[in-house]
């Protein structure tokens, strides 16, 4: 779903973010798949794949509303993935963004709440992924507030360079809503699985 939701990003959403979105989102799937037993999901098809073919927000929209009626939680594991598998996903994802991206915490991009989000992941002592999320979410959402005292340098932010001191940078704080959203139906799908 993951692989699916990076494809559909990259093709629909415009600008650099919408192939650094598609970049993490990939790269935390294909991570997840490799820790997760690929060979035990035969009808999975991956984006290598011939028959994967063009991948639409419907497809994602579709692989989403299955998902509540997968078994999702048995203790701390999601879909079969550890709280320590979805950590190594997510450090995928951030690397994938900064190496595409070449930025780095501090440049005023999406990267300044990715960053704290994965930090604050891999530290947390929680061992509910719900739990984990939550904490880091809070973390990244703080780590966006926070680009308001940061000069642009990457991304649309370094057009305005320090004149966009002041003005936290929409990429940043864009995505620590999503990552606040996501925890949210993360908790909800979850809670129905149970």
């Amino acid at each position: 779903m993951l692989a699916a939701a990076g494809a559909a990003f990259s093709e629909a959403a415009g600008g650099a973010s919408g192939a650094l979105w598609g970049a993490g989102l990939s790269a935390a799937g294909e991570e997840l798949a490799a820790r997760t037993a690929p060979e035990a999901a035969p009808g999975v098809r991956r984006p290598e794949s011939p028959e994967f073919g063009k991948v639409t927000v419907a497809d994602v929209h579709a692989a989403l509303e299955a998902a509540p009626g997968a078994r999702l939680l048995e203790g701390p594991e999601f879909g079969g993935a550890t709280v320590a598998d979805v950590h190594a996903a997510l450090e995928a994802a951030l690397a994938a963004v900064t190496t595409l991206g070449g930025a780095v915490a501090g440049d005023k991009t999406m990267v300044d709440a990715l960053a704290p989000f994965v930090a604050a992941f891999g530290r947390s002592r929680h061992t509910s992924l719900t739990a984990v999320w939550r904490e880091a979410a809070d973390v990244a959402a703080e780590a966006a507030a926070g680009t308001a005292g940061l000069a642009g340098r990457k991304g649309r932010a370094a057009v305005h360079g320090v004149r966009s001191v002041g003005t936290p940078d929409p990429g940043a704080v864009s995505l620590a809503a999503a990552l606040g959203a996501g925890g949210k139906v993360l908790e909800r799908v979850l809670e129905e699985g149970r």
